[in-house]
């Protein structure tokens, strides 16, 4: 097109719809400018609710290898979050719990739920540490199967659950031990009394009546040591 060659109506016509396409163009870029913005502030939630939060996450692939990870995660594992990526998620499981993770990977698979487990995990420097792990079954873009897995340090939990029981079994063979002394004591005094009441029975008949105050106090005497081991009697008893 020669514009030497356009009449004035015509060059004016031509002024209006580049100013308008002008115009299009602008309201475009705006567009793109809010929609990059709007990304971006995404992607700063996205960095603060993954790779800023305070819990373990690791997405898995269907091979069971790590896809994604977040900061915690690479953290408490401590390895970097690049050395995570396409490891197998099993090299981080002590190995006599390996079983058990494989246990309740097939769990996780057959279920729509999100299902939980136990286990020891270790660290990069060999430290082995509990944790507690929840996972579900999710699929990506592509249709993919994943594993999103959320792991969390409950080391102190199971060693104050360990404290506890050791306490609970010492206190358990302290009462056994508490028992068995007592049925000694009770075998070992129960017949020298029986024999010594008898004996007292008889003395009643033949002591002078200067002598039965004295019998009468020994006679309590038993009797005081007979209730006493009556008391001691479990239960059972």
């Amino acid at each position: 097109m020669n514009l030497h060659t356009l009449s004035p109506e015509a060059a004016q016509l031509m002024l209006q719809e580049l100013r308008v396409r002008q115009s299009e163009l602008e309201l475009q870029n705006a567009q793109l400018r809010r929609a990059q913005v709007k990304l971006d502030v995404e992607r700063a939630h996205y960095f603060a609710l993954y790779d800023l939060a305070p819990v373990a996450y690791c997405i898995l692939g269907a091979q069971g290898l790590i896809l994604q990870t977040n900061l915690a995660a690479a953290s408490l594992l401590e390895v970097t979050r690049a050395a995570l990526v396409s490891q197998p998620f099993m090299q981080f499981i002590v190995k006599a719990d390996q079983d058990t993770y494989c246990r309740y990977r097939k769990r996780v698979l057959a279920s729509s739920d999100a299902q939980s487990c136990e286990l020891r995990m270790v660290k990069n420097d060999g430290r082995q540490f509990w944790v507690h792990l929840q996972t579900s079954v999710a699929q990506d873009a592509e249709g993919a199967l994943e594993l999103r897995t959320v792991f969390t340090d409950v080391t102190q939990r199971k060693q104050a659950e360990a404290e506890l029981a050791s306490i609970q079994s010492i206190a358990e063979n302290a009462n056994q031990t508490e028992s068995r002394f007592l049925a000694a004591i009770r075998h070992d005094f129960r017949q020298p009394l029986s024999a010594l009441g008898i004996y007292a029975n008889v003395l009643k008949i033949h002591v002078a009546p200067i002598g039965q105050p004295l019998l009468a106090n020994m006679k309590d005497c038993i009797a005081s040591l007979n209730q006493l081991l009556s008391k001691t009697d479990g239960p059972e008893n």
